[in-house]
């Protein structure tokens, strides 16, 4: 290049090599110059994400532009992967066990699950009383994945939200869903719920003593064209009755008389017991309880927005 006095000077120059998948890294030019009066070299370089398609708005959250710390974990959670289908799969696998995240020397997870409450949601005033908005406060919490905590505890809002928000900006639309009990023909949430042996977040899904039940008001996962993906717990087997220890995929939220993500079936199989399918298991505060051998609940599901 040449430099006129107190000039200035363009160069274009083309990339080759770009990855075709979802990817994080450094970008680096390096440059010198030197002219008969002095010498002055450095780099020119950014940190680049690429995503799997233009990073989405609302209604999946106000995130254009998109924060860089969300992309640093909606990155390293894709990378290698491409498209919608195998995007959703990794986001939901990989912030479940974050812990075994390739990209660096140490692993950790980013929530601990704590069903008590939300602790980085909260519910906002809508249009009207149906609408159902939250904000997720993206500040407080990074500022709580400091260095000495690496992660935060989270109950299932709050991991659903991220996910949402982690797709998002991956240019990968994904639903935030809340699913309640309702008595029959009652169109009102009446119920709780037992769920079957379940994992939480940040917990080892591969060891049977981290299993446990929980006893549900509702439970919020993530959706897309009915099917669900929920990163805040794993499951003991999946919906043919494989070892499974991991958190739902693509599962189908409702697909009666075949198994889902909602049914209770419990398969009794001697002499190791009950096989688990699904997410519950019975009613909480029915008088008459059902699941000795099938039992199908009545839910139902609200769409949720993030504002």
């Amino acid at each position: 290049m040449h430099f006129t006095p107190g000039g200035q000077a363009t160069v274009q120059f083309s990339l080759s090599g770009i990855p075709d998948f979802v990817t994080l890294g450094n970008f680096s030019l390096p440059f010198s110059c030197q002219s008969i009066v002095t010498g002055l070299a450095g780099n020119a370089g950014t940190r680049l994400y690429l995503t799997d398609a233009k990073p989405l708005g609302s209604p999946y959250g106000r995130q254009l532009p998109v924060w860089t710390n969300v992309l640093e974990d909606a990155c390293r959670f894709a990378t290698g992967y491409a498209g919608a289908t195998s995007v959703r799969a990794r986001c939901t696998y990989n912030l479940f066990w974050f812990h075994e995240d390739p990209l660096e020397p140490w692993h950790y997870p980013i929530f601990v699950y704590d069903p008590d409450k939300p602790y980085w949601c909260e519910r906002t005033q809508g249009p009207n009383a149906a609408a159902h908005y939250f904000k997720f406060y993206l500040t407080e919490f990074f500022a709580g994945r400091t260095p000495n905590n690496f992660y935060v505890n989270g109950d299932c809002q709050d991991v659903s939200f991220y996910l949402q928000i982690a797709t998002s900006a991956l240019g990968v639309p994904l639903k935030a869903i809340r699913e309640f009990p309702v008595a029959p023909g009652y169109p009102i949430q009446a119920l709780a719920f037992q769920t079957n042996p379940l994992c939480g977040v940040g917990n080892d899904a591969t060891l049977p003593g981290n299993y446990t039940s929980f006893g549900f008001n509702f439970h919020q996962h993530n959706s897309f064209d009915n099917d669900t993906y929920d990163a805040a717990c794993a499951q003991v087997i999946d919906l043919v009755g494989n070892n499974y220890y991991n958190p739902p995929i693509a599962w189908p939220l409702e697909t009666p008389p075949q198994h889902s993500y909602w049914q209770t079936e419990v398969v009794p199989i001697p002499p190791i017991g009950p096989l688990h399918r699904g997410l519950t298991f019975s009613y909480v505060l029915s008088q008459n309880p059902q699941g000795e051998i099938v039992q199908r609940s009545l839910k139902q599901g609200q769409l949720l927005t993030i504002e």
